[in-house]
């Protein structure tokens, strides 16, 4: 580059940082430019970490020919052989594939002058120009100091002699020596990622003293196309309906569920086989006191195994140590109880309104409103005893039965036969009915309510409430997500479930949970999917709670900066753009829920028979009642009429009697007299 005027006659070293060879000799111009011998150095090493060997290289004039001479004698000390082609006036990607069918090549290096290469490249010559920069700040320090200059003189371009002072300008630029940095040179590796977006992503670097150093043993981001036929180690635990473990007569273990049909469409597309392994703690992973991970993730984190497939909540905690893919389903965590039962015998339902005790009250103060209006009926002076007429029947005085009667038909509003004539037997009725109207309304609203809404016992339908229920505990996985979730967490809820979680009993099978709920003492909080699917198995046994909570994304677990991430990823959006991802949800979610939300929460449904058939009890009971009466009454009056007739029949023998022995003794009469 050019220098200032001044610059130029202070005799300062122009500096100029080019990749081509420079055919400008010049005293006082240095050149300072990356020496090739260390890149080339670089894709050397780079082809021997990779086990390359077959590599073409595509190269045009920007590479000098010593460098490129250079570069292949470091490809064969590696054996790796190399073939050439010259991209001079490069057109597009189409010029690369004729020569990568024809040779198949290893890999592939590119030597070009392309934008993006030389957008990427700038960044060595920026270092070294800011190392320059440095270095003449530190030449023109001590040519300062140690000459003690005050100003710069004139110089005339004419002369052949340099003053002094730039003569030892140039002196101390030679031999100037700062942390080596003009014998130093260092490249970062960077790699494209086969992502959504091109990007680039720091691999290493290498250095003439160190070689290569790389992050991960892996150099490239985009070089997994799929697994040769290789046999994978896949983590599952059978939990339904994800992974079913099936057991066949041969004692063959077949593996199916939804996670399986993920995972099968994976080994389809990338060509692998898989053996399911299982962790010996049967926990999915947590983090361990001791900073250890177990179960799933453990394995993964240790190589015992490739990837864990199964239902993996996606949280901060574990994406820290391993990578989760792409989310193929949504879920939040529900709260799973046994379905709380429905009030005891329903068929008396109508009675329910009004307690037992209400019932027996209104009895009482029937049978007690109907001796008042009794005792004021027969001894009020008020109601007249008069002597009926000649022509007239004769009035019956005023019975006990009859008056309990009349109260009884008042406060079913059907009427009296009779009313009170007295002020005192107007208030006790009129009281009475009023009774009766109040008593009456509160039935028939509260009727409305029991017959139209099933009614059930303190039903879960929040956290908040199976934090404040004083009966049932929850209950979870051991070595779960929600074990850290729950333990870590500084929200109040939270901390109050975690507290109800000592001495819970460590469960780690879905069996031998359901045990522990069936018992009605525990909730179980687990994922919203697990938890329908188990209620969909037996809706008549468990009911789940309307809330969910903690709303988080499933996904498999790989190894942390694994290769074929981005591979998975794709192949498991592609899935879910074609409909499989819903497709195998509606198989394995297939079954119709019988039990639905109201039957839990108390929302109105049709009044069925069941509701009302105690009241036929009631009426036919009364009914066989009355037969009952009416047989012993028929049994009792003929009796009663039997003996009436004997009495009569007796009567009439005795009058006959009389009768004959007065004949008789009138004619003894009448033949005495005649004599």
């Amino acid at each position: 580059m050019v220098l200032e005027k001044q610059k130029i006659f202070s005799s300062v070293p122009t500096v100029v940082v080019i990749r081509d060879f420079c055919h400008v000799t010049s005293t006082r111009m240095i050149q300072l430019r990356p020496d090739c011998t260390y890149s080339n150095t670089l894709l050397a090493d780079i082809a021997a970490s990779k086990l390359w060997r077959n590599v073409l290289l595509y190269y045009d004039t920007t590479y000098r020919s010593l460098c490129l001479t250079n570069l292949l004698m470091q490809l064969s000390l590696n054996s790796v052989s190399t073939r050439m082609v010259k991209t001079n006036n490069y057109a597009g990607p189409l010029e690369y594939l004729p020569y990568i069918d024809r040779h198949s090549p290893d890999g592939i290096f590119v030597l070009t002058a392309t934008d993006t290469m030389e957008d990427i490249i700038s960044q060595d010559s920026e270092i070294y120009l800011s190392d320059a920069t440095k270095v003449m700040l530190e030449i023109f320090s001590e040519v300062v100091i140690s000459k003690n200059i005050k100003a710069l003189e004139p110089m005339d371009c004419r002369q052949k002699s340099l003053p002094s002072n730039r003569t030892h300008a140039m002196e101390v630029f030679k031999t100037f020596q700062q942390n080596h940095v003009m014998n130093y040179s260092e490249y970062q590796i960077c790699s494209t990622e086969n992502s959504l977006t091109d990007s680039w992503k720091y691999m290493g670097n290498w250095s003439k003293d160190n070689g290569i150093s790389l992050v991960t043993s892996r150099l490239f981001g985009n070089e997994f196309i799929d697994f040769n036929n290789a046999t994978l180690k896949v983590a599952a635990l059978p939990l339904d309906p994800f992974v079913f473990f099936n057991i066949d007569d041969n004692n063959q273990t077949t593996y199916s569920g939804f996670c399986i049909d993920i995972l099968d469409q994976l080994a389809l597309k990338f060509n692998f086989n898989y053996e399911i392994v299982s962790p010996a703690d049967n926990a999915y992973g947590s983090l361990e006191d001791d900073g250890t991970w177990n179960g799933m993730v453990g394995m993964v984190m240790s190589n015992d195994a490739d990837f864990a497939a199964g239902p993996f909540t996606i949280t901060s905690a574990r994406e820290s140590v391993i990578d989760f893919t792409t989310t193929y389903m949504e879920e939040g965590i529900g709260i799973l109880t046994m379905r709380p039962k429905e009030e005891e015998n329903k068929e008396y339902k109508m009675f329910k309104p009004l307690s037992v005790t209400v019932w027996v009250m209104i009895g009482v103060a029937i049978v007690i409103v109907g001796v008042l209006v009794y005792v004021n009926n027969r001894y009020s002076p008020v109601i007249p005893v008069t002597k009926p007429e000649d022509n007239e029947p004769q009035q019956n005085p005023p019975k006990l039965s009859s008056s309990m009667w009349n109260v009884y038909g008042y406060f079913v509003e059907q009427g009296g036969d009779e009313r009170p004539r007295s002020l005192s037997g107007r208030l006790i009725l009129s009281v009475w009915w009023m009774f009766t109207i109040l008593m009456l309304a509160t039935y028939t609203a509260n009727l409305a309510a029991y017959l139209t809404v099933t009614i059930i016992d303190s039903p879960i339908n929040s956290l908040e409430e199976l934090a404040n229920h004083a009966d049932i505990r929850p209950l979870i996985f051991s070595g779960s997500n929600l074990q850290t979730l729950f333990k870590t967490a500084k929200s109040s809820v939270y901390g109050q479930i975690w507290s109800k979680m000592s001495g819970m009993p460590i469960v780690k099978d879905i069996d031998t949970t359901l045990s522990y709920v069936r018992t009605n003492e525990y909730a179980f909080l687990s994922d919203f999917s697990l938890l329908e699917y188990i209620m969909l198995q037996d809706c008549q046994t468990y009911a789940m709670a309307d809330e969910k909570f903690n709303n988080a994304g499933f996904g498999f677990v790989l190894e942390e900066n694994s290769p074929y991430l981005n591979a998975f990823n794709l192949a498991i959006l592609k899935m879910n753009e074609a409909g499989l991802i819903e497709k195998w949800r509606k198989q394995w979610w297939s079954l119709s829920d019988d039990c639905t939300s109201s039957d839990r929460t108390g929302s109105a449904q049709s009044l069925g028979l069941d509701s009302i058939v105690g009241l036929y009890y009631v009426y036919f009971g009364v009914v066989g009642l009355a037969v009952f009466a009416f047989l012993i009454e028929l049994i009792c009056s003929r009796k009663i009429v039997q003996r009436w007739i004997s009495v009569q029949v007796t009567k009439l023998n005795a009058v006959k009697t009389m009768l004959i022995n007065r004949l008789i003794n009138r004619d003894s009469d009448v033949v005495t007299l005649v004599k």
